[in-house]
């Protein structure tokens, strides 16, 4: 698999973004990051946006976890902002 990613010297890592106004790359996303849950396609991205969205949240990354039953589960991971700190009430 990671030879047909090859063109001629470049690996193509499927990582998508743009070239803005001003000459900089913006990252956007990748082209595979999809999880399959319970016959879901899910995508990861508007759920990070959404968790950033919590005043507590500084950053956010979530991923698909292998499972038995659902094929993968809808995992994150949280990064608190100052002045917060984890327990039952912020879960």
């Amino acid at each position: 698999a990671t030879a047909q990613k090859f063109r001629g010297d470049y690996l193509l890592t499927g990582d998508l973004g743009m070239l803005d106004a001003e000459g900089f790359f913006r990252f956007i996303g990748r082209d595979d990051d999809v999880i399959t849950s319970a016959g879901y396609r899910i995508g990861p991205g508007p759920i990070e946006d959404c968790l950033l969205r919590h005043p507590a949240v500084r950053f956010a990354a979530v991923i698909g976890v292998a499972d038995e039953r659902r094929t993968e589960i809808v995992c994150a991971v949280v990064v608190l902002n100052d002045g917060f700190e984890p327990g039952d009430a912020l879960v």
